[in-house]
């Protein structure tokens, strides 16, 4: 039935949280259901999260001489790079923080549901960095066991991590997420730690996303006031802010963005899907077929 009429979000994530917990070997197809309907980040980070406790937490992540599975630390990082590429680019400015701490309760209600979709996207890079620094942790001590003739390779191996784990913190500093200030400051003392200095690179994009996150301040701010409203008032709320971003020649991907956010929260407006719908025709983008497939769904919803 899920694949012929769009399921809201809560009732996803429960049924999601149902697979996890029973773990019958239904959990990733219906994970592939639910991302199929909504970009929701809250879905990816529960997966990532399963992901990790069968790979790590079960050990199924080393191979029999103890070492990194090459291939189990491969496909677990291209799901953290799906996730990213999904819904890691959710947009909230640190100006709604405060706001979203007193709303975090993941009851998951149609107008609260926004919240838990901003705390998501910040969680799924998080959960990206606190995995790469598990690799570096594990290239360390191996580093330590390593004979001196060996020091040389493994230095390497010990060095890409790092890089890794650098270039996301650079990655994640270009999308204007709640917490972007909390990640500047973490950042800035890595770097410093490692170099001696902040990086001109790491100053360069903050700046960059400041500026946005004080252009797009009114609106996010204004949805949050109005979170109580009918789904028709946060519908035309929605349709102006993005709407005054298209005006602003943001980029597709950043439009595309905004008008996931709105459906995760709006998934009944008709006037919101066929702006989005033409939105994607006109741009020519890959994802068209998809997002009209997805709004033919969108009077048949179950789970009011």
């Amino acid at each position: 039935m899920s694949k012929n009429v769009l399921v809201p979000p809560k009732t996803w994530l429960q049924w999601l949280t149902d697979e996890a917990e029973i773990n019958d070997g239904f959990y990733q197809h219906f994970f592939k259901l639910a991302i199929d309907q909504f970009k929701f980040p809250s879905f990816w980070l529960q997966r990532l999260k399963w992901e990790y406790k069968q790979s790590f937490i079960n050990q199924k992540i080393y191979d029999e001489d103890g070492d990194l599975s090459l291939k189990k630390v491969k496909t677990i990082r291209n799901l953290c790079e799906h996730a990213m590429a999904s819904c890691g680019n959710q947009t909230l400015g640190s100006f709604a923080k405060k706001d979203y701490k007193e709303n975090s309760n993941f009851s998951c209600s149609e107008n609260e549901i926004m919240f838990t979709q901003y705390e998501g996207a910040s969680s799924l890079w998080r959960f990206y960095i606190f995995l790469e620094n598990r690799i570096l942790e594990y290239c360390i001590q191996k580093n330590k066991k390593r004979k001196h003739s060996e020091e040389l390779s493994n230095y390497k191996e010990l060095k890409e991590s790092i890089k890794k784990i650098e270039n996301l913190y650079l990655r994640q500093i270009k999308v204007p997420l709640f917490n972007v200030l909390d990640v500047y400051n973490e950042f800035s003392k890595w770097q410093t730690f490692l170099y001696g200095k902040i990086k001109y690179q790491t100053k360069y994009q903050y700046r960059g996303i400041k500026k946005y996150l004080k252009e797009i301040k009114q609106n996010e701010i204004k949805l949050i006031q109005e979170r109580n409203q009918s789904i028709l008032r946060l519908s035309k709320l929605w349709l102006v802010y993005i709407t005054s971003r298209i005006l602003k020649n943001d980029c597709c991907f950043q439009i595309v963005s905004l008008f996931e956010r709105a459906i995760n929260v709006c998934y009944k407006s008709e006037f919101l899907w066929l702006n989005y719908v033409e939105f994607v025709l006109k741009s020519k983008l890959m994802s068209a077929p998809f997002v009209c497939q997805r709004s033919m769904k969108h009077s048949l919803i179950v789970g009011n």
